[in-house]
């Protein structure tokens, strides 16, 4: 970023020491203070979705609700209000946010009650455990040795 003495020197205000009044270090520490400026508007903006989310999770856990959970039922339940919105509500507004809360609980249960619930997801010992079973099916009795031996390592977990 190419800027004249006076930009310069103007923008260098309120800095320490020779950053302030001599221009190399001024030059410096102005596009120091632009790229600093540049990557926190950015952070702002995760920082403020942070604390939406906060907001919001203590407010559901009083309705004794987890966050996560109602985020997935509301999407579910096509109620879309935005986190800037749900943590206004629930600070500025708790009877709306209630109300809000009770619609999500009735909707979204009703419809994750369709959704078939997932399987656990199997160890590695399981998995392993598995594979050999698959591969032992009227094999020898090598095979069925290490198979004994992978339920073994399996259960000792």
């Amino acid at each position: 970023m190419q800027l004249k003495h006076k930009k310069i020197r103007k923008l260098a205000k309120g800095f320490f020491l020779a950053n302030k009044n001599v221009y190399s270090p001024s030059v410096n520490r102005v596009n120091k203070a632009a790229e600093n400026a540049y990557r926190s508007r950015r952070l702002k903006k995760r920082d403020f979705r942070s604390l939406w989310i906060t907001q919001t999770g203590a407010a559901l856990k009083m309705h004794g609700m987890k966050y996560s959970r109602f985020v997935h039922a509301a999407r579910v339940s096509d109620i879309s209000l935005n986190r800037k919105v749900l943590a206004q509500l629930a600070i500025t507004e708790p009877f709306s946010f209630q109300a809000v809360v009770e619609t999500v609980k009735a909707t979204g249960a009703k419809l994750l009650e369709a959704v078939p619930a997932r399987k656990p997801r199997r160890t590695a010992a399981e998995r392993r455990y598995a594979r050999i079973a698959q591969a032992a099916e009227g094999s020898s009795a090598e095979l069925q040795a290490q198979l004994h031996a992978a339920a073994d390592t399996a259960n000792q977990r």
